[in-house]
């Protein structure tokens, strides 16, 4: 794979040619001289269907779906806390590289390398760093990695598949499915036609208004589900609540699992369905009229059906409460 970092070698070659085309290498010291910044600029096109993969190390990442065939990509590099010349080092040497194939364009951070570092006097790596705000044709998928940064895209028809380490991934209005996953952050998904997969050590997980399907896995944190259309739901939550509010649809399973916290379960009035709840050293409560199918041996464990069953609800609590209730 032939990876050009654009603004590195044509700055190189020819400074105003560069300026010319809309990439701008300007050093632009700020905050008493300790931030430095370094603006990138390209374009190109992306045939329909096709494939947008960035990856980055350090910084935000902002993807807008637009109409047109036109990927606009404008990236700020960022280096503080560095004497001014190792700072203008720093930023060429702080690469962005862009490769166009086929149906697909790739875009990749390069950091520098501890020798160029050192180099430099300094030592820290933490203090340089990516911005990216991307516009992309909306029909194409996204697959948007960084180490530490947040994660926010909106306005497309097309998958996507979302990554970061330290860092929030928050998405809008996404016509496809979304897959998101942070080791320590909250995902919050808004609006999504395809379903979604969330996933989170550290943080808490809002789907609202998701359709088709949701799995999601949380360690620390609460799960709040609320609104669309969905035949599927399953959820697991090590270290906190999960709150579920939705319409219980025909022949629609829903599969929520707590270890160490609450499970409210909330059916919007549409249909009936086979109820499976269990709770290790919690209560259950249920204010709306079941038909038992099981012996009820405990206030801890329930089986039932309301009304004509064609959907299931199976709630598992092993320390926390159980409350399931139908509003019309």
């Amino acid at each position: 794979m032939l990876w050009i970092d654009l603004e590195h070698k044509l700055m190189r070659a020819c400074p105003a040619v560069v300026l010319a085309a809309g990439l701008f290498l300007g050093v632009s010291p700020s905050h008493a001289q300790q931030l430095y910044t370094s603006t990138f600029q390209h374009r190109l096109e992306l045939a329909a269907d096709g494939l947008l993969q960035l990856v980055n190390v350090s910084g935000d990442i902002t993807v807008t779906g637009t109409s047109g065939r036109v990927v606009r990509i404008r990236a700020v590099k960022q280096v503080q806390n560095y004497p001014a010349a190792a700072a203008a080092a720093l930023l060429e040497s702080l690469a962005i590289e862009v490769d166009a194939h086929g149906d697909t364009v790739e875009v990749r951070t390069r950091h520098p390398s501890a020798e160029e570092i050192q180099r430099t006097g300094g030592s820290d790596l933490t203090q340089l760093g990516v911005t990216f705000t991307v516009e992309v044709p909306g029909d194409v998928t996204v697959s948007l990695r960084t180490t530490s940064g947040n994660i926010h895209i909106s306005g497309m028809k097309g998958n996507a598949n979302l990554e970061t380490v330290n860092g929030h991934i928050t998405t809008r209005d996404v016509g496809g499915s979304v897959v998101a996953g942070s080791m320590r952050g909250d995902i919050t998904i808004v609006e999504v036609g395809g379903g979604a997969d969330a996933n989170t050590v550290s943080g808490n997980i809002v789907l609202t208004d998701v359709d088709e399907h949701i799995r999601a896995t949380c360690i620390s944190g609460d799960i709040t589900i609320s609104g669309g259309d969905l035949v599927e739901v399953w959820a697991n939550n090590t270290g906190g609540n999960i709150h579920c509010d939705g319409a219980v649809k025909s022949g629609g399973r829903y599969q929520l699992t707590s270890h160490s916290g609450n499970i409210d379960f909330i059916a919007r009035d549409e249909g009936g369905f086979r109820v499976r709840l269990s709770t290790v050293s919690g209560s259950i409560s249920v204010p709306l009229e079941l038909i038992l199918t099981g012996a009820r041996t405990s206030r801890r464990s329930l089986m039932g059906i309301y009304r004509q069953p064609d959907a299931s609800v199976e709630l598992t609590a092993f320390s926390g409460d159980i409350t399931l209730i139908t509003v019309p």
